[in-house]
């Protein structure tokens, strides 16, 4: 078996720095799945939440959240796809950490999954810059709509 000094550079560098979204250029032809941050304060609807988003295949749920500070601590570790933000969060609520996001990962995709979404204007949603405002009580198929929306190669805004 080969030791660490006899492998390739690039596999190392490939393997210990973050993943980046698209094709490995390490195994041409292999589509690297998207990665999704979850942050909400209530454990069972992360646990919810990761478990039916993994089970479809085309994402991996890199990392969990139970505030807004924690989730931007994350993002900036594990640099996600898309994060998932719940909006009533202790420490720093969703629209606080979207902001955040969106100035320290101009690239990263942003949902607001809450139970208030009606309460939430469009003028504010834009201002944070955050793609889509989704209801919990919409579901999983609207959730899982705008994911695959959002993470398609031309997402449509």
């Amino acid at each position: 078996m080969p030791s660490r000094t006899e492998a390739p550079a690039e596999f190392f560098a490939l393997t210990s720095s973050p993943r980046r979204p698209g094709r490995s250029s390490f195994f041409p032809g292999v589509i690297v799945s998207k990665q999704i941050l979850i942050a909400d304060d209530s454990s069972t609807v992360r646990r919810i939440l990761k478990t039916f988003l993994e089970d479809r295949g085309n994402v991996r749920v890199c990392g969990e959240a139970a505030n807004g500070f924690e989730a931007v601590e994350k993002a900036k570790m594990l640099h996600p796809d898309l994060v998932l933000l719940d909006l009533a969060m202790p420490e720093m609520n969703g629209v606080e950490a979207a902001s955040v996001l969106k100035k320290m990962m101009p690239n990263v995709r942003i949902i607001v999954f809450t139970m208030f979404s009606q309460n939430i204007g469009r003028s504010l949603t834009s201002a944070i810059g955050v793609d889509m405002v989704l209801s919990k009580p919409d579901g999983m198929r609207a959730l899982v709509e705008a994911i695959d929306g959002l993470l398609s190669p031309n997402p449509a805004l």
